[in-house]
């Protein structure tokens, strides 16, 4: 009954990591949608056939280092990074074409929508768990008086 009690207790806990893990993951797939956009803009000339750019990005990422770029670039893990067919299924669905740069989405009333999601992953919601948490240890407290 304890160890029933101990996990509905941290089941708020268990959400707000949750979250930031799914945040965290949001936040990778953006970094790289931007990449191979950003990528396919750079290798794409007046010359070269846009489709054959996008197929040569989407089957071997790895000859024009999308994964290294956002790994050195943005600072993510390698073991965070899904890999490369996971993204070659996903462009094989929806079209490079059809997103926009991260910088493109910025405005000067709102912001820009990655600044928000990364505050959110390293202030927002560690503090909200810290507050859940020292919330229950007062709780836990006031009930042993």
């Amino acid at each position: 009954m304890q160890d029933l009690n101990e996990i509905i207790e941290n089941s708020l806990e268990n959400k707000i990591a949750l979250v930031r893990q799914h945040a965290t993951r949001v936040r990778i797939h953006a970094l790289l949608v931007n990449e191979y956009l950003s990528t396919l803009k750079a290798e794409w000339t007046f010359l070269s056939d846009q489709e054959q750019v996008m197929l040569a990005l989407v089957h071997s990422p790895e000859r024009f280092n999308i994964m290294k770029h956002v790994q050195i670039k943005h600072n993510v893990s390698p073991f965070d990074l899904p890999a490369p067919s996971v993204y070659e299924d996903f462009f094989s669905i929806n079209s490079i074409t059809s997103f926009q740069l991260l910088n493109q989405l910025c405005s000067y009333f709102s912001g820009c929508p990655m600044d928000q999601l990364e505050d959110a992953i390293s202030t927002s919601l560690p503090a909200l768990l810290a507050k859940v948490t020292k919330q229950k240890k007062y709780a836990g407290a006031k009930e042993e008086l």
